[in-house]
């Protein structure tokens, strides 16, 4: 315990008079997407709010999102040719794709800072455990939380709800992690929840078409920003949000901000990517002047959500937000 204080005040101290220490510091940034995203975009808006201009920022794009799997490998020999050539003092790894790819070659010989893992870290990365060269956030999708802040926001009785899964890392770790590896269960009670994961665009829009007749209330699409045709060709993640809007034959909502507004998907419990990318950079400053010889710096876990509606898509399905709860929420045109 005295260990654990003296390394605390020791952070406070030497982070208040490194500036000058720090100045020529170079970290890189690595996305496993691409900058297109409001998902990347935010990342990168927080990390850069927290390190200021004290730190010299590098950023490379993997781009696995739009890549088929087979060309993951070779994005990754990219990105490690940009990090060689680069020669950071540290590296912020951003989401689960560059992470499994990279994170155990790069931390090697780097400290590295992960965020946006949706996965188990002592299951699928036991190597961090033990490891005082890394540190990071982890992620925690809200699928559970958004259906029943969704209902109670529009005083809706939902019966039976239906939790729509692609095929990619993301929906992987959100199917196994925050549902437990569960086809059918129960949210607050009285709401059934069937989760099905589908691995192409032709079998995730014909699942949609099916919902009413089915029974549903309701649908939350997550995991879907990799979604491939059985071609192989990559389908926007917009051009599907844009898809749920005109085709859905119920409400539907989402864990993906970039996919909620008008003429998208109505609404959603959703991470903040600022939030996410602030403390990431946060922990590298913490990690680039941690002692060698100290204990791991403590993986953060973040599970703080907004409520993001869209005005217009409510009125299309004929709801109101509860002026209560109003207050709470984030309201788009």
């Amino acid at each position: 315990m005295r260990k654990i204080v003296s390394l605390s005040i020791w952070l406070l101290v030497t982070l208040g008079t490194a500036g000058s220490a720090v100045a020529e510091s170079k970290i890189m940034l690595i996305h496993s997407y691409h900058q297109e995203m409001k998902w990347v975009e935010d990342l990168t808006i927080g990390v850069k709010q927290e390190l200021g201009e004290e730190y010299q920022l590098f950023i490379h794009h993997m781009d696995t999102k739009r890549l088929p799997k087979g060309m993951f490998k070779y994005s990754a020999e990219r990105a490690l040719r940009a990090y060689q050539e680069q020669k950071p003092d540290l590296v912020i790894i951003c989401d689960d794709n560059a992470f499994g790819l990279l994170g155990e070659r790069i931390a090697e010989t780097t400290p590295v800072v992960f965020c946006g893992i949706n996965s188990d870290i002592r299951r699928d990365y036991p190597w961090v455990i033990n490891s005082n060269n890394i540190t990071g956030v982890v992620e925690r999708p809200m699928i559970k939380r958004s259906i029943v802040e969704f209902a109670r926001a529009t005083r809706l009785k939902l019966h039976q709800v239906l939790i729509l899964l692609g095929d990619s890392l993301t929906a992987d770790a959100i199917y196994h992690y925050d549902l437990g590896g569960k086809s059918h269960f129960s949210i607050a009670k009285n709401i059934r929840a069937d989760v099905v994961r589908v691995s192409n665009a032709e079998a995730w829009k014909e699942q949609i078409k099916l919902s009413k007749k089915q029974g549903y209330d309701l649908i939350l699409i997550a995991g879907y920003a990799a979604m491939h045709e059985e071609n192989g060709e990559y389908v926007s993640f917009d051009d599907l949000s844009h898809w749920v809007a005109l085709n859905s034959p119920v409400m539907t909502i989402t864990s993906h901000e970039q996919a909620i507004g008008k003429g998208r998907v109505m609404a959603g419990m959703v991470v903040s990517g600022i939030l996410m990318g602030q403390d990431a950079a946060n922990l590298a400053k913490q990690l680039l002047v941690l002692p060698k010889d100290s204990h791991q710096i403590p993986i953060h876990f973040q599970s703080q959500g907004k409520m993001i509606l869209s005005r217009h898509e409510l009125r299309n399905w004929g709801l109101k937000v509860d002026n209560i709860t109003s207050r709470s929420l984030i309201l788009l045109p």
